[in-house]
């Protein structure tokens, strides 16, 4: 069976988690080396999964907010690039805005998802083994994760997006 990397537009979507001081020397946001995998390329309601947890697993610490983006990007591009664009755009931090220096690169979405410090206390304190799922500033796309509780944080892993269609009538084909 044949992997569905991107949309029938030519978009790629990567994912990325905002990586702290506690987990790291310099606050950063990080893209594991995986691509989504696609189970409906339809790009009126694409969706895309990480297959496996080996691609993205991380704990995150209770009470810390822990960020999130998926980037869709048109073409070919190297991780390294798309690194370094979205942290040399840390101002926009929060928000979907691209730059006009990533627009240029060929990122034409970059969704932000965020879990509150307070949830990650709530997620831990109400779930051993499940899911939770983040919609993005504009609602038009939800971010689902599995989270597991352990000691003293949550194992967060498997991301998987859905674009949510303006409204039903875009999912006529």
């Amino acid at each position: 069976m044949q992997q569905n990397t991107c949309d029938s537009d030519g978009i790629q979507y990567i994912f990325g988690y905002f990586a702290t001081r506690s987990d790291d020397d310099m606050p950063r946001w990080c893209f594991p080396r995986h691509r989504f995998q696609f189970a409906n390329p339809n790009t009126r309601s694409p969706m895309g999964q990480f297959i496996t947890s080996n691609w993205f697993g991380r704990e995150a610490p209770i009470g810390e907010k822990r960020e999130y983006l998926v980037v869709g990007i048109r073409g070919n591009f190297s991780y390294n690039n798309i690194t370094c664009l979205v942290n040399g755009a840390l101002m926009s931090r929060g928000h979907n805005r691209l730059t006009e220096l990533e627009r240029n690169q060929g990122i034409v979405k970059k969704e932000y998802f965020v879990i509150p410090g307070g949830v990650t206390r709530t997620l831990y304190e109400n779930t051993t083994i499940g899911h939770t799922t983040l919609n993005n500033i504009s609602n038009n796309m939800t971010l689902t994760l599995s989270i597991r509780s352990l000691e003293n944080s949550l194992l967060v892993s498997l991301p998987s997006f859905e674009i949510i269609p303006s409204n039903e009538s875009e999912l006529e084909i």
